[in-house]
């Protein structure tokens, strides 16, 4: 938990703003679309793609699953998240 932590830190510090559908595109061509039953817009943003992959594929295999992120479970969980996907193509 600490490293996650140490990662969302991490990231927030060296933030990268990518082009509306960039991000999507990245993790689906990466097979996160569909990965353990969580949709693209269930992942976390983050400008390192390989370790956010890697992060979100470890965590969602976890016994809680997505649910071991309390900002998904807090502000994501139960809600529509389709409408970041608009317009993708995905």
């Amino acid at each position: 938990m600490r490293g996650l932590v140490l990662l969302l830190l991490v990231a927030v510090a060296s933030a990268r703003v990518f082009e509306r559908c960039e991000w999507a595109h990245i993790l689906k061509n990466a097979g996160m679309d569909g990965y353990e039953g969580n949709s693209l817009a269930d992942y976390l943003l983050t400008d390192d793609v390989d370790t956010a992959i890697t992060c979100a594929k470890r965590v969602v295999r976890d016994p809680n699953g997505i649910r071991a992120w309390v900002a998904w479970r807090v502000h994501c969980e139960g809600q529509d998240l389709t409408p970041y996907l608009e317009g993708c193509g995905l």
